[in-house]
């Protein structure tokens, strides 16, 4: 599944290690990206329908056709600099690239705070798979961060906006069972 693109790592590395990640030949990189969205799918399952957050971005291909709805995301090369972007169709088209077509507008279905925390997570597999001790602080501290988010989703002490699961009668109602610390009266 490709649900994180090369472009989304940008804003959180420098081309300099993102290149040194991603000519590890083991593609350390793309399993640390299964990991993190099978990690986050772990803790939002409960409440929320993964499926619809959690989906393939596939790379453009000019023979197949695209309807109104559809999305991909498209490599642009310049003469020094590789651009990926996600377009999303607005009326049926084949074989017209995306950005210079009028009929796909650069629109990203997926949800930012998703693809932010599953970079951290990612990032911070990818590294650890070298060494744990030489994982960076900020790393750490952002997945960290990320991890106590979805755990708040996970308990229901926050709130997203996901798509939740349709009410089955099936599924049950989250029940939180609990008390307090066993506390010792001897002195």
């Amino acid at each position: 599944m490709t649900f994180i693109i090369p472009s989304d790592y940008n804003l959180q590395l420098q081309r300099e290690i993102r290149a040194f990640l991603d000519s590890s030949e083991d593609q350390r990189l793309k399993q640390a990206e299964e990991s993190a969205i099978a990690q986050m799918i772990s803790y939002l399952n409960v409440r929320y329908d993964t499926d619809q957050i959690f989906f393939d971005v596939p790379l453009y291909d000019a023979l197949q056709n695209y309807t109104a709805g559809d999305f991909c995301y498209f490599k642009q090369e310049n003469q020094e600099v590789t651009a990926y972007r996600v377009y999303t169709c607005i009326s049926s088209v084949t074989g017209e690239e995306p950005d210079t077509s009028e009929k796909f507008t650069l629109k990203d279905p997926r949800h930012s705070l998703i693809k932010m925390y599953c970079i951290d997570i990612a990032l911070y597999h990818a590294y650890s798979a070298f060494a744990v001790a030489d994982v960076p602080t900020h790393r750490k501290d952002r997945y960290d961060e990320a991890i106590e988010w979805l755990m708040g989703i996970a308990d229901g002490t926050l709130q997203a906006l996901l798509p939740e699961k349709e009410n089955d009668d099936e599924v049950a109602t989250l029940i939180r069972f609990g008390s307090h610390p066993k506390e010792c009266h001897r002195y």
